[in-house]
């Protein structure tokens, strides 16, 4: 059994001209080793993304896409998101993850799955249940791009650090 840290302190970022493409990058220069709960892919979130997740999943195999479903969504590590294939079918806009350390790779069912809207950021009961949403999982962060980069934070490093992406 994995003990998850309790994660109560969250900050909230919204970038407009940002992406989720650009986020999986940034991770990346860090050196964050993650796995993502993809809960919205290209708006299709809940029962519309379960009944898509066996094709999905078969197309990321078919492209040698390391990746696993579980409740409430699709798991791909953080390494494996950089992938031409995934770049393109994957981390595209309207869609919205939730970022785990990367020797967590089950969750309890999340039930948040918003994405950012016309470019607006999340209201505040969005964030509080966002928050909420995080703190129960254990999650690092949830991060969405739906015209604007939204991330909510309970990691204190990139908390710290995401101002150095989008200045």
């Amino acid at each position: 059994m994995t003990t998850v840290p309790n994660r109560t302190n969250t900050t909230n970022h919204f970038f407009g001209s940002a992406d989720l493409y650009a986020f999986v990058h940034y991770l990346n220069k860090l050196g964050k080793k993650t796995n993502w709960l993809f809960v919205t892919l290209d708006s299709n979130r809940g029962d519309s993304l379960n009944g898509a997740l066996s094709n999905i999943s078969r197309m990321l195999a078919e492209n040698q896409v390391a990746h696993w479903t579980g409740q409430g969504g699709l798991w791909i590590p953080q390494a494996e998101l950089t992938k031409k294939y995934v770049e393109d079918r994957i981390v595209v806009l309207f869609s919205a993850a939730f970022i785990f350390p990367e020797n967590i790779k089950v969750s309890e069912r999340p039930f948040f799955n918003a994405t950012t809207d016309r470019g607006r950021a999340f209201d505040d009961s969005q964030i509080e249940a966002c928050r909420d949403e995080i703190i129960r999982l254990g999650a690092l962060a949830y991060a969405t791009d739906g015209c604007g980069l939204q991330c909510v934070l309970s990691d204190e490093e990139l908390s710290r650090r995401i101002d150095e992406i989008y200045p």
